[in-house]
Formats: C-alpha cells, structure tokens, sequence
C-alpha cells in the first residue's frame, strides 16, 4: 500500500510553495500587457511632437526591450543564472550594435557604382 503523505526530502521540487511564483509571473503578466498597450500606443502618436518616426520607433524599441529583459529574467530563469550566461549575452549585445554601426555605415556611404550596378574604381 501506498501512502500518498509521504515525507519529501528538502529541496524536493514537489515541496515548494507556488504562489508566490504565480504571483510573479501575473504580475510580469500584467506589466508586458501594458507595455504592449504602450507599444502600439507609441505607433499611432507624435513622440515629442517632431513629427519624424524615428522618434516613435526609438520609444517602441526601448518598450520592446524592456518586456524582452522582463521575458528573459522571469520567464526564462536567467536571474538565477552564473555570470557566463550575461557575459555571453553583453558580448552578443555588443556584437549586435557594431554589426548595425557597420551596416548603417555602408547605408550613408556606399560603393561607387555607374549606371549597370557596377563598380567604380577610381585610378
């Protein structure tokens, strides 16, 4: 026979108290919902009142990065996580934004080219 109020060893998984992550998680929940309410807000708005949409897709981008880090520390469990795991993603990070500045570099000046998309060199 078996006796289903066996004890549980400490630290056993089955022996938590939950709800306090579920509360976590409602309200992480809750605050990407909003962000995303804001998002789409942001979309539809002057930011500023400059009338350029870089401003508008700046504030988007900096929403959305929040809600991602929010994703990734609570959803994903990387607060808990040793150091190698952030300094893996500083690094990508990094290597992220030059990767732009390189292909935003080549957008303001690129290659000479003449009428066929062929390349210009000049002597």
């Amino acid at each position: 026979m078996s006796d289903s109020t066996s004890p549980t060893l400490p630290g056993d998984p089955h022996d938590h108290d939950w709800s306090a992550h579920i509360k976590t998680y409602l309200i992480v929940g809750a605050i990407l919902f909003g962000g995303t309410v804001l998002t789409v807000g942001a979309a539809f708005m002057d930011v500023f009142d400059l009338h350029h949409r870089w401003a508008n897709i700046t504030l988007g981008l900096s929403i959305a990065t929040f809600k991602c880090s929010l994703v990734a520390l609570i959803f994903m469990h990387l607060k808990n996580e040793k150091t190698i795991i952030f300094k893996f993603l500083i690094f990508t990070s990094i290597f992220f934004a030059v990767m732009m500045f390189l292909f935003l570099s080549a957008q303001k000046d690129p290659l000479p080219a003449d009428q066929t998309h062929n390349m210009v060199f000049k002597k």
